[in-house]
């Protein structure tokens, strides 16, 4: 296995927010996600309890016991800062409420005094992942099968799903190409016929990627404080992010194998932004 090669976290270049169902899982449906390059900041504060703090003194004043436990680790709170005033994602991230006409989103309201957030959205960014000579440049493989077809065939290399979408490098395949399917642990189909029939192919494969991708699962959030001023209005979004069991394989089917999904965060490797989209778009089934 890859040690780890150290990339610093760099910028948010996409947030991808995701409805929830009642049980933490993902339903699909034609506006349960919004993927937006809007985002300006995302604030991450971890919450602690302090634990209990003992102390006995005795009849001099002097302490004669002491016990302070460790802290335990309870959740994190995000503070959002956002570049507009997005009615859409208002209306996912806080119970609130759409205003429309003629099919168009084109108004926002807030939630009914004295409702609560007890569903909540799951919240995805992708930051970009720097070397100190640049950015990341792949995993390679020295025994890389060619066909002149899609088929890509390399018997160390253990392809997951994880790889799909990942960009695939080497002699004989076209520039740009990207791991299309996963046939088997040695076998990937890629979105583009190679040009030549080779064996003992190096092949380089987008991994662990070039951004690292944050995922809290679970953000009860609410609408913050906005000013109306002779400048742009920035929205505000804030509230607890708790761990959540029903977050499966992600909201796109594409987590990293073995990735223990469901605590208040984690964050890994990828190797492509989510495409960005105006407005709502389809979340698949969960597979």
């Amino acid at each position: 296995m890859a040690g780890n090669d150290e990339a610093a976290s760099i910028k948010a270049c996409a947030m991808r927010v995701t409805r929830l169902a009642a049980d933490g899982s993902t339903p699909a449906g034609s506006t349960n996600m919004i993927v937006t390059s809007g985002l300006i900041k995302l604030d991450v504060k971890h919450v602690y309890d302090p634990g209990v703090d003992l102390t006995v003194l005795n009849a001099c004043g002097e302490i004669a016991y002491t016990y302070k436990d460790s802290e335990k680790f309870k959740r994190v709170d995000l503070t959002m800062t956002y570049s507009n005033p997005d009615v859409e994602l208002s209306e996912m991230i806080s119970n609130g409420s759409l205003i429309t006409s003629g099919g168009q989103s084109i108004g926002y309201s807030a939630p009914a005094v004295g409702t609560s957030n007890s569903t909540g959205v799951r919240l995805e960014v992708w930051a970009k992942a720097l070397l100190r000579n640049g950015t990341p440049p792949g995993v390679s493989f020295a025994d890389g099968v060619t066909a002149t077809s899609t088929t890509v065939i390399s018997a160390t290399d253990v392809f997951t799903s994880a790889d799909i979408g990942r960009t695939i490098t080497g002699t004989g395949i076209p520039a740009l190409a990207t791991i299309t399917a996963v046939g088997s642990s040695t076998s990937v189909t890629i979105s583009a016929a190679t040009t030549a029939t080779a064996t003992g192919v190096t092949i380089t494969i987008g991994r662990p990627g070039i951004y690292w991708r944050y995922v809290f699962p679970k953000l009860l959030g609410s609408v913050g404080d906005f000013t109306l001023e002779n400048t742009f209005r920035q929205q505000m979004y804030d509230g607890p992010c708790h761990e959540s069991s029903g977050i499966g394989n992600g909201p796109a089917n594409d987590f990293p194998a073995g990735m223990v999904s469901g605590r208040a965060y984690s964050y890994f490797r990828d190797s492509a932004l989510p495409t960005i989209v105006s407005g709502y778009t389809t979340t698949p089934a969960q597979t």
